[in-house]
């Protein structure tokens, strides 16, 4: 059994919309209480995966896509991306396999496409699991279309897409990306 949880952003804007999934403000507030939850998880034979990595709650208002700060663009400092990053790494530390990437953007990249974070959530982190994308997410990458966006995040390091409607296409556009050559064999 797979449970798409614990939620670990950190809600900073009670404005934003998923602000009720949000633990606390607190990012250690935050890891506290995602590890414990993590634990309960996997005691019982649930897999769990974290959400959304990373940077969710914390949108500029504005930004968002559907309202002002959904699938908006978290404008982070380092000092504010290593904290949120440690959250994530408690949670590899306790075993998780499958890590949900967040809608939202990072200092302007969206984290469907954001090669430089799946590869240190990957290289650096230790992350040995399957990332996975949100909901039908692969839509709002930044390529002309659908092929363009499965291809970008493919070669950002995504395992996994969860497709609405389009899964064949989305499987037939990988095919396609490694015959035509933009997407490497390994």
């Amino acid at each position: 059994i797979l449970n798409f949880s614990p939620c670990v952003a950190t809600a900073n804007d009670p404005r934003w919309g998923r602000t009720y999934e949000s633990y606390s403000s607190d990012s250690k507030i935050v890891k506290e209480l995602a590890v414990a939850y993590t634990k309960g998880l996997m005691s019982e034979g649930v897999i769990a995966c974290p959400k959304h990595f990373f940077g969710d709650g914390m949108t500029a208002y504005g930004t968002g896509e559907s309202t002002a700060l959904d699938r908006g663009d978290a404008k982070l400092s380092e000092e504010q991306i290593k904290d949120q990053l440690s959250i994530y790494q408690a949670l590899i530390d306790q075993g998780v396999q499958v890590i949900m990437l967040s809608h939202s953007s990072l200092n302007g990249t969206k984290m469907h496409e954001n090669a430089k974070y799946i590869s240190y959530l990957k290289n650096d982190m230790g992350f040995k699991g399957i990332v996975l994308t949100d909901w039908d997410s692969v839509m709002n990458c930044s390529g002309a279309n659908y092929k363009e966006n499965v291809i970008l995040c493919v070669n950002a390091g995504v395992d996994m897409l969860m497709t609405e409607t389009d899964h064949a296409a989305a499987m037939g556009y990988i095919v396609e990306g490694v015959k035509e050559g933009r997407i490497s064999e390994e």
